[in-house]
């Protein structure tokens, strides 16, 4: 996943804040909260694996934006 496969969006990307609502909408757009949590319980399986590697790439993406824009993310978590 890239930034320019996925940075079709609505709002500019210039805060954390909208960089990490990106990223909560890109996970979305495949997984719904349900099928998170459904896929947290069944841990470790293929599914969960597919599900984890998606989410980490959305993850990466939001990095690399922030990096490239020189954002501080106020937690770790980000």
């Amino acid at each position: 996943m890239t930034a320019t496969e996925n940075s079709s969006c609505n709002y500019p990307l210039t805060s954390v804040d909208a960089i990490n609502q990106r990223v909560r909408d890109m996970i979305r757009e495949q997984y719904s909260l349900e099928d998170e949590i459904q896929l947290l319980r069944t841990a470790p399986s293929p599914e969960f694996e597919l599900w984890n590697a998606h989410v980490e790439a959305c993850r990466d993406w939001g990095r690399e934006q922030k990096a490239r824009l020189g954002l501080k993310c106020p937690t770790k978590a980000c």
